[in-house]
């Protein structure tokens, strides 16, 4: 394992590096909310889709002929949005 020296040398000072660490620090816990709430609406929003037969049902469709679950237009919106999203966004 290697060894690090993490100690503070040349003209920088503790009250330099307090400062760049709380800052650091602040960014770090917006950044950790944001997934936060991300995560609670997903779980609220699977939680809703998968216990409500009328929300799921407008998601999913049971084919009685064949006995298979597929999905709907919405639920394909809904399955792709993520991937068109990245795709935007690079």
């Amino acid at each position: 394992m290697a060894d690090y020296d993490n100690r503070i040398v040349g003209g920088r000072s503790a009250a330099g590096a307090g400062v760049i660490d709380a800052g650091l620090r602040a960014y770090m816990l917006r950044v950790y909310n944001y997934m936060l709430i991300g995560l609670t609406l997903t779980g609220i929003s699977a939680w809703i889709v998968a216990s409500d037969p009328s929300v799921g049902s407008l998601f999913y469709q049971f084919v009685p002929a064949t006995g298979r679950v597929g999905l709907t237009g919405l639920g394909w919106i809904a399955l792709l949005a993520p991937l068109g999203l990245v795709m935007a966004l690079s």
